[in-house]
């Protein structure tokens, strides 16, 4: 059932595929300005971008000021003079400042972003930005993910008067939503062209629901501490520079003074001495980042750390300890259920994981309650508790709801809550490192949380369907309208990273930087949600006019794009949180692949020319980490069997 894809000739190849080696030409991997014209057919974007001085913007590190309480109450522009302000002067208004709001929860590197990502989160709502920007975020009642009023904005895109395709043809199509847009590799592999390849498709996550082997290991007894004892600081520190950087929740002064108190008197069973022993344990596990371990062949560390056993002795110490942690709703418990779920998250136990968030989710939910009965309007939660809270909301947020997809489980409920700060306050201190660093940390974060924001806005508009038995009429250029608009949308994002954050030029090289390499890959995952449903058409409905014609097909070409670079530029040998997600999401890929390899008309015209060798490095990939990730094998053998069921008896690799 091979095409000629199966061997394409290295003459032969179509003018739209890039060369070997080559970054790819399509405009979603190389986005232009914000200010160039859209396609023909696509709206404008609502707001257009300055983009001539972002690669000389600099940041100076001063405090920021806050609108006097006339002002405020007004809702208009201060000029902050004092003692009174512009406009008290002039209408004689008693003019008075906050005094609790001296010291500013942003500084001026924060502002920036936040004024772009204000910006985004606009376009993505649909709405014009403010001509003048507002810093009072705080005072934003943006829902956990996207409220309904958002939702039924992005889904009025499909009465939008759609333009004609390329072919004439306006065909209404029967789609099983939940095979087209949904993301796992179990819907994946339901798709029809992959009927009868792959037995007991449901099984392959099996494993991962599994007891631990060393389930027990919290109960025997006392703490074997004693050989790492005099290793605690720099395990911290180790701590700090590889985990901390994704998801800043704590603050390095206060962990500071707790790693020195236990270093001296040794460990409590409080959530205090909890906290700085599953820093310890992400500290033993973790390595420093390395894009030359991309290779399968890279050497192996010889160096006393990382080391899975003295990262399981500390981690045992701590789940002694978690019984205490759960029965609290404080902020130091959220703190550590949700370093327990980036710990197992490491050690590739994602049920164990997604519980960890459940539980940190769950008791955040208790802290909101909690406060909001016992806080008084006289004495409001200072901006350092504030900024606080609201990291650990989105890191909890987002942990969570990204496994409750890929297991398929039931999120805690922390998405449905009206939460009223768009984006978190930075911390008084991120990390033990240079200032321009940490501003690369907070700017990664706050630009993924934007990026997860809109990724909940086009899973919004492309809702998957109850089940794959179930087929919705789907109006072709509705869809197309839809997707440009989030083309658009992933573009203005993509402008608006600050210098530190740009991407490399060639998308399958490895970023130098960790937060890049994350941030690109998240950023790839959520162009294959506007495009999968594209990839669908193209094999499902080859022989459909509408779905022959460029305007689709160019969708299809952008999205293989996506998925290839997303494969090539991954680091094998990297442990980090999502590595596992990254496994799943590079074998869907292959799969994707090979189905309009296999089934789409005139396939090598949209394929990238390295998709083989992608196919190839995923099962590579795969097999790496086969001894750790329970489903690893299963996904490698799903891959294999689908190769030789669609004809490619000669294996990719």
């Amino acid at each position: 059932m091979a095409s000629s894809c199966d061997r394409p000739s290295p003459s032969g190849s179509s003018s739209s595929t890039p060369t070997a080696g080559a970054p790819p030409t399509s405009h979603i991997l190389s986005y232009p300005s914000a200010t160039s014209s859209p396609p023909h057919g696509t709206k404008r974007p609502l707001a257009t971008a300055k983009t001539s001085s972002r690669s000389g913007a600099s940041y100076p590190r001063k405090r920021a000021v806050s609108a006097c309480l006339v002002c405020r109450s007004r809702k208009t522009k201060c000029d902050n003079q004092r003692p009174r302000c512009g406009f008290c002067q002039q209408t004689g208004a008693e003019c008075g400042y906050n005094e609790s709001e001296k010291l500013a929860t942003f500084d001026a590197a924060s502002l920036a972003i936040l004024d772009k990502l204000a910006h985004l989160e606009a376009l993505i709502q649909g709405q014009k930005p403010p001509a003048q920007p507002h810093h009072h975020h705080h005072h934003h009642n943006s829902p956990s993910v996207i409220d309904e009023e958002d939702a039924h904005d992005l889904r009025s895109l499909d009465a939008t008067p759609a333009p004609s395709l390329s072919s004439g043809d306006t065909l209404h199509l029967q789609v099983p939503l939940s095979l087209a847009m949904g993301s796992r590799v179990e819907e994946t592999l339901q798709w029809p062209i992959f009927a009868g390849l792959v037995p007991g498709v449901d099984n392959i996550i099996a494993p991962l629901f599994a007891i631990p082997d060393d389930d027990d290991s919290a109960n025997n007894g006392t703490d074997q501490l004693d050989p790492w004892r005099a290793d605690i600081p720099a395990l911290a520190q180790r701590f700090f520079r590889n985990v901390h950087t994704k998801n800043p929740i704590l603050e390095f002064s206060l962990l500071e003074n707790w790693v020195y108190q236990v270093s001296v008197g040794g460990f409590g069973h409080d959530a205090q001495s909890c906290l700085v022993l599953l820093v310890c344990a992400l500290g033993a596990l973790s390595a420093p980042y390395d894009p030359q371990s991309m290779s399968l062949n890279a050497p192996q560390q010889t160096t006393r750390y990382p080391s899975r056993t003295i990262a399981g002795n500390f981690f045992a110490a701590a789940r002694r300890r978690l019984g205490i942690v759960l029965t609290s709703n404080s902020l130091t418990a959220v703190q550590c259920l949700f370093m327990a779920g980036i710990y197992y998250s490491y050690s590739m136990q994602q049920f164990a994981a997604w519980k960890m968030f459940n539980a940190a989710s769950v008791a955040f939910m208790g802290h909101l309650r909690r406060s909001s009965s016992s806080s008084s309007p006289a004495t409001p939660a200072s901006p350092h508790t504030t900024g606080f809270e609201q990291r650990l909301y989105w890191s909890c947020l987002k942990s969570e709801l990204e496994l409750c997809q890929a297991l398929n489980t039931l999120p805690s409920g922390l998405s449905q809550i009206p939460y009223p700060h768009a984006f978190p306050s930075p911390p008084r201190t991120l990390q033990p490192t240079s200032t321009a660093d940490s501003d690369t940390t907070w700017f990664y974060y706050l630009a993924e949380i934007a990026l997860r924001k809109l990724e909940a806005a086009i899973v919004t508009a492309f809702p998957p369907g109850p089940s794959p038995e179930t087929t919705t009429t789907l109006h072709l250029p509705s869809l197309l309208a839809t997707a440009r608009e989030f083309t658009l949308q992933l573009s203005s994002w993509r402008d608006f990273l600050p210098p530190v954050l740009h991407f490399p030029s060639d998308p399958y090289a490895p970023c130098a930087d960790e937060r890049l390499q994350y941030l690109r890959a998240r950023f790839w995952w959520t162009v294959s949600r506007v495009h999968r449903p594209f990839v669908y058409l193209a094999v499902h409905h080859a022989h459909s006019p509408a779905v022959q014609g460029e305007d689709v097909r160019a969708f299809v070409r952008d999205g293989l794009q996506a998925y290839c670079g997303f494969i090539l530029a991954t680091v094998v040998g990297h442990r980090h949180h999502g590595a596992w997600l990254g496994l799943r999401a590079g074998a869907g890929y292959a799969l994707e692949m090979l189905a309009v390899a296999a089934a789409a008309r005139d396939a090598r015209s949209v394929l990238p020319e390295r998709w083989r060798e992608g196919v190839g490095f995923v099962k590579s990939c795969l097999r790496y980490w086969e001894g750790e990730v329970g489903d690893a094998r299963g996904l490698r053998e799903a891959v294999e069997r689908v190769e030789v069921g669609l004809g490619f008896t000669q294996g990719v690799a």
